[in-house]
């Protein structure tokens, strides 16, 4: 028994060194989370030019505003197929605010105020291409008719059922190249572009341990880490071609072919 224990441990570990498939499927066409963005800006303007029937344009809202919710806040799709309009997620005057806890982790997920960017795109879910009308009726009317039928945001055309996650990774890899998991791959490696910390993306993803946050932080930290320096060493170099003699505050002389050579056998 010890033996086999021994076998599987070390399998494990063997298969956690090994990227998945769907890790290798992202890193060979990675997306930003400006990406995202982009092609639910392009969904939505296709949802009010369409001429096709509602069920077609109430796909493109979807969409449009699953696209737009993972390029800021990259939640598990169990996660945005239960909210629940007027219970996790309601609407007032000055924007949508969530309330929930993750399924997975039980992390507190709420936020007072989503930004303002996703409020159009939220607001259609519930207007599904009706016009506001005079400050905003039309939106008051069916949002108050959503909440007292217990509706959920992301609701089929009946406004009663969620959509399944099988058709929400579906209508999202159509667009982004990759399902909905891989907006917290993308949100991830744009923190560690922008110099963020695992335990920023800790508290934005809400992963459970920083250990979690650490592994995926890694992944990508280490080849920006690697860009900037050699970005560095690009533009000293160009000092150094530019000017042969450089002297410190101290008056001492530096030799700067000694380092232009250092620098090579770093690189």
């Amino acid at each position: 028994m010890t033996i086999l224990d021994n076998e599987h441990r070390a399998a494990k570990l063997e298969a956690d060194a090994v990227p998945s498939k769907m890790h290798l499927a992202f890193r060979g066409n990675p997306v930003s989370p400006l990406d995202y963005a982009r092609h639910a800006r392009v969904v939505s303007e296709e949802a009010y030019a369409s001429e096709g029937n509602r069920q077609t344009i109430h796909r493109l809202f979807i969409t449009a505003a699953a696209l737009s919710l993972l390029s800021f806040i990259p939640e598990r799709v169990s996660d945005i197929l239960k909210l629940t309009v007027g219970v996790e997620v309601t609407r007032d005057a000055r924007g949508w605010s969530s309330e929930y806890f993750s399924n997975k982790t039980e992390e507190d997920r709420s936020v007072e105020y989503l930004p303002d960017q996703l409020t159009p795109y939220l607001d259609d879910l519930i207007l599904l291409g009706a016009d506001p009308g005079p400050q905003g009726r039309n939106l008051l009317h069916l949002y108050r008719h959503r909440v007292q039928t217990l509706s959920p945001l992301f609701a089929r055309t009946d406004l009663r059922r969620a959509y399944s996650s099988v058709r929400i990774f579906q209508l999202v890899k159509e667009r982004s190249g990759h399902g909905p998991h891989a907006a917290r791959k993308s949100i991830t490696d744009y923190m560690a572009k922008i110099g963020g910390t695992p335990e920023q993306i800790m508290d934005l993803l809400g992963h459970r341990r920083i250990s979690t946050s650490e592994k995926y932080y890694s992944v990508f930290a280490e080849t920006t880490r690697r860009t900037r320096t050699l970005g560095v060493i690009s533009n000293l170099r160009e000092e150094l071609a530019r000017d042969r003699t450089f002297r410190l505050p101290n008056g001492k002389l530096i030799d700067l072919n000694r380092i232009a050579r250092d620098l090579d056998r770093s690189v």
